[in-house]
């Protein structure tokens, strides 16, 4: 929804690291503003599936940001949101990586672990991440949601950064 920028990185930052709530409410209307805008979808029943976090990086925060940001923007929109995806092994941070070591970084790191009676009931499934920088994050986690049988309709973000050259 929004390039990312200074300003736009002092938001996620003040949101994903620090807990501020008006930065919160900043990245969940983008990703709104995102979401309304999807010509081909429904906003009936949305499924949201936010792409994991580190469990390391969840200690440090206090919170699973991305997983709470996910519900603010499902509740006036009646969606489901689940977590369907564990990061199955040791990756390293994405932020000091160059596209291709990102993606070789996240190669099969993801895994779906919904069983098959929760996977029969997903309809419209949306990913939801803060940032796309190099695409390697939603390429894989959608590998994981389409290894186990899962359509995922379409992936929002709340800020899309420059390609890394």
């Amino acid at each position: 929804a929004i390039f990312y920028n200074e300003t736009a990185k002092s938001i996620l930052l003040g949101a994903k690291e620090n807990g501020i709530k008006k930065a919160d409410n900043l990245v969940v209307d983008a990703l709104h503003h995102c979401l309304v805008r999807i010509p081909t979808i429904s906003l009936r029943d949305l499924t949201f599936i936010p792409v994991p976090s580190s469990n390391r990086a969840i200690r440090r925060r206090g919170r699973d940001f991305i997983y709470e940001i996910a519900g603010k923007l499902a509740a006036p929109n009646r969606a489901n949101v689940i977590k369907a995806l564990e990061i199955t092994r040791k990756t390293f941070d994405q932020t000091k990586l160059d596209a291709i070591n990102r993606r070789k970084n996240l190669f099969n790191a993801y895994n779906c672990f919904l069983d098959r009676e929760q996977k029969s009931n997903l309809k419209n499934v949306i990913l939801v991440d803060d940032l796309i920088t190099t695409g390697s994050t939603i390429v894989e986690a959608h590998r994981a949601l389409t290894a186990a049988g899962i359509h995922v309709t379409c992936a929002i973000t709340a800020c899309v950064a420059k390609p890394l050259r």
